[in-house]
């Protein structure tokens, strides 16, 4: 089921927006999702959620309640390019599990009690995901890097009281 995003989608503060397994975003050029309240896109493994669009911003969490959850999601871009704002912008002690972010240039930025936990970073010119007092266990990172001209380049970064445990680089 494939759903074109065209204009900006914002989730309001006590509003939950909830997201089918098989359900394919697109969103346009410069596009984004941001939510204020809460987002619940929980595929399965059978049947996962995919993210994509041609140049399109992100997906940013800021709710102050938590509890945003993405799983057995796809995040990708169709043009990957060069320099670009994080795909997921995680906060408020919301997850990404069991999900692949690829084809991007920089992955997912992690904070405020966030987790990452089992999923598969690969394909990312920039950085995989920072960590900022948050979570990440049993990732794989790989392929990451591609554009070696950027100040500050690494795969993963960590900040804080990040917990970074049993994860493959």
């Amino acid at each position: 089921l494939f759903r074109s995003v065209t204009g900006n989608l914002l989730v309001k503060a006590g509003v939950t927006l909830t997201i089918q397994p098989g359900v394919t975003l697109v969103f346009s050029e410069d596009r984004l999702l941001r939510v204020n309240g809460k987002l619940i896109a929980e595929g399965t493994e059978e049947d996962s959620i995919t993210f994509t669009g041609n140049n399109w911003k992100y997906i940013e969490i800021t709710n102050n309640l938590g509890g945003s959850r993405i799983s057995y999601a796809r995040i990708t871009d169709e043009t990957n390019r060069d320099w670009a704002d994080w795909k997921l912008k995680l906060n408020r002690a919301s997850s990404l599990s069991h999900s692949s972010v690829f084809n991007v240039s920089l992955g997912v930025n992690v904070g405020d009690s966030s987790s990452v936990n089992y999923n598969t970073f690969y394909d990312i010119s920039q950085t995989a995901f920072d960590l900022y007092s948050g979570f990440a266990y049993g990732n794989t990172v790989y392929e990451v890097g591609r554009n070696n001209d950027w100040d500050n380049a690494a795969a993963i970064r960590l900040y804080g009281n990040s917990n970074f445990r049993n994860n493959r680089v």
